[in-house]
């Protein structure tokens, strides 16, 4: 027999727990009555100075002289207590626990004015201990006591619920098989008193508080919400996290959700508790496959801004734009450049998606300033008490996986759960293999926004000087590698200006002697019978007119003349025509419109571009103003 095996016996049945009061006494510890909280026993270690092994005795006061001729025989005289009511126990592989047990409970069935004392190992020689009564009216062994106050066999039965486990793992374990033994038990004796603990289990009431509790417990399945201490609140909590009070895991979640709100929420239990549990009704739906109707312990919103950033190919501008601005400062989101008319945050998005192209000097920008999205290990309801094989119905339970968790903490999952996924966002989505739990995110331990905030503020300075807006920014070497992604998407932004001033002047003519004969048909249908006669009229009184004469005017020979001509060489080579322009004492536009309309029979298009003083040549058709120009000079 140990020490332990004693404690725990003790603390099954009287509610007596081990307590060390000095820690500057080695090996000295007691057990303390719940209710006077005088001691109730003393333990004594010492080493054997032959072997050095440790020898464990307990003093127990128990009436040497009660004791029977075979007890007496089993049992010596007290090592560190006189008189006659003291006896001393070994405790060893030898030590039978049947007879000690008997014996505790002598002690604790003596009458009030009696009392009883237990010491556990106390070295001081010179202390004395007398005789103190302990009114033990709680215990159900007095006589006196109303037999109505009796514990009642349902919750005796509970407390003989063991499991050899003494890890928080076991511990909770033991709650769990409590709960379930417990989940209809109902009673009839309100709370009275307050209750304080970490962590509270049914093993830290007393029998009182128990029945005041599953009294309470049984109000609020009936929708009626009492005061109560909350310690005994996270009871009610900790079995419909162990879906324990609830038909299906659905319904304990309905259960939460509602405790939180008129329990914690309607102004019973503190903030402390609404915390907790803000944590926990998410938790146990994501394990659990239920869409969270709650708030988050994080930030949604981040989630959803670093799925637009790592994909912003696929999503709008406003999306990536409000994204950059959330993790590079507000400050970009007022700037010159992101306020210009219709581009300005079209720029700045354009150059983040270069940037997370993939080119020769950052391969991908979003990796570097947010690292990979990664899974890591994740431990729902840890700071719970909670069993993890409650997820498995009791016969599909198989061996689980023991994983340490922080502290040294240990916790076991089960092995046979099936495995799934859970996708909360884009950002964020949970999955369990092995009945083990990872969360895949980006997580802010690996963010670099110092680079995102560099790649901005270059962005921010060269797009100014770009678009001509603004304050000009000092120029910052160290922000000079995004200066590549900046620079193609200012060309491309070039480009499509130029594009979109082509497409703006180019005439479509392959439609205009369709138009012309509708116009002819429409204009008969509209005549008058009076005006057909005066045309025909007027057709007969000139019968050598244009339309009998049955010829045309030839018309006049045109074309591109000198300066033009030089003009037009220039642009085919790629030079700039500006000093030909000036020294003929030319404007560009007007220049542009006579070349145009010169080269008008030929190309039957626009060929020549004005933008500004600076003339363009139409790429299209730089052929066929080239082969057209064949052979001509310049006089």
């Amino acid at each position: 027999m140990t020490i332990s095996d004693l404690t725990d016996y003790a603390a099954q049945k009287y509610h007596v727990r081990e307590d060390v009061r000095w820690d500057g006494v080695p090996g000295f510890s007691v057990l303390s009555h719940p209710d006077t909280g005088h001691w109730v026993a003393v333990f004594v270690r010492r080493r054997d100075g032959k072997t050095g092994a440790e020898v464990v005795s307990c003093d127990l006061k128990c009436n040497a002289d009660a004791l029977s001729p075979e007890e007496k025989a089993l049992f010596s005289l007290p090592e560190r207590t006189r008189g006659t009511k003291w006896i001393s126990i070994p405790l060893d592989k030898i030590t039978d626990s049947g007879p000690v047990f008997r014996l505790l409970d002598k002690a604790l069935a003596l009458q009030p004015h009696s009392g009883s004392t237990i010491v556990i190992d106390h070295r001081s020689p010179s202390r004395k201990y007398s005789d103190i009564p302990i009114p033990f009216a709680d215990s159900v062994y007095s006589p006196s006591r109303d037999p109505r106050e009796a514990t009642p066999e349902r919750i005796r039965q509970m407390r003989r619920i063991m499991v050899l486990d003494r890890s928080p793992q076991g511990k909770a374990e033991r709650f769990y098989r409590q709960a379930v033994f417990m989940k209809d038990y109902e009673d009839d004796c309100p709370w009275e008193g307050d209750f304080n603990s970490y962590y509270p289990t049914y093993n830290d009431m007393t029998d009182r508080q128990l029945r005041g509790y599953f009294t309470w417990r049984a109000a609020v399945r009936r929708g009626k919400y009492d005061d109560i201490s909350e310690s005994a609140a996270y009871l009610y909590v900790y079995e419909l996290l162990n879906c324990v009070g609830g038909d299906t895991p659905e319904d304990c979640y309905r259960k939460l959700l509602e405790f939180k709100a008129r329990f914690v929420e309607g102004g019973i239990g503190r903030a402390g508790m609404g915390l907790n549990l803000r944590r926990w009704v998410w938790e146990y739906a994501v394990i659990h496959g239920i869409a969270p109707a709650t708030d988050y312990p994080f930030s949604q919103e981040d989630d959803l801004h670093l799925a637009a950033l790592s994909s912003p190919e696929i999503h709008s501008d406003e999306e990536v734009f409000a994204a950059l601005v959330n993790f590079g400062g507000n400050r970009y989101a007022s700037s010159p450049a992101a306020l210009f008319p219709e581009k300005g945050r079209r720029l700045f998005c354009r150059v983040w998606r270069k940037a997370c192209a993939g080119q020769e000097l950052l391969k991908d920008a979003f990796t570097v300033c947010f690292g990979p999205r990664r899974p890591v290990r994740w431990t729902p309801l840890e700071n719970a008490l909670y069993y993890p094989m409650s997820e498995v119905p009791e016969d599909r339970r198989k061996k689980g996986w023991s994983v340490n968790l922080k502290g040294g903490v240990s916790r076991e999952y089960p092995s046979d759960v099936p495995d799934m996924e859970y996708t909360l966002n884009e950002g964020r989505s949970f999955f369990r293999k092995n009945g083990l739990w990872r969360v895949s995110c980006w997580h802010r331990s690996f963010f670099r926004l110092n680079k995102l905030k560099s790649l901005l503020r270059e962005t921010d300075r060269r797009l100014r000087l770009y678009l001509k807006t603004g304050k000009y920014l000092k120029d910052e070497t160290p922000d000079q590698w995004a200066a590549p992604f900046i620079d193609a998407a200012v060309a491309e932004d070039i480009q499509a200006e130029r594009q979109a001033a082509i497409d703006r002047v180019r005439v479509d003519l392959s439609g205009l002697d369709n138009i012309r004969r509708d116009a002819a048909e429409t204009r008969e249908r509209l005549l008058t019978e009076e005006e057909r006669e005066q045309e025909a009229a007027a057709g007969a009184a000139d019968p050598d007119g244009p339309a009998d004469s049955g010829t045309e005017d030839e018309p006049e020979e045109t074309g591109p003349d000198s300066a033009q001509l030089r003009i037009l060489r220039a642009l085919l080579a790629g030079e700039d025509p500006g000093d030909i322009i000036r020294a003929e004492g030319l404007l560009p536009s007007v220049v542009a419109d006579d070349i145009n309309e010169a080269l008008y029979d030929e190309i039957g298009d626009t060929a020549v571009l004005c933008e500004g003083d600076v003339l363009i040549l139409v790429e299209d058709y730089a052929e066929d103003i080239e082969r057209y120009l064949g052979g001509m000079t310049d006089d």
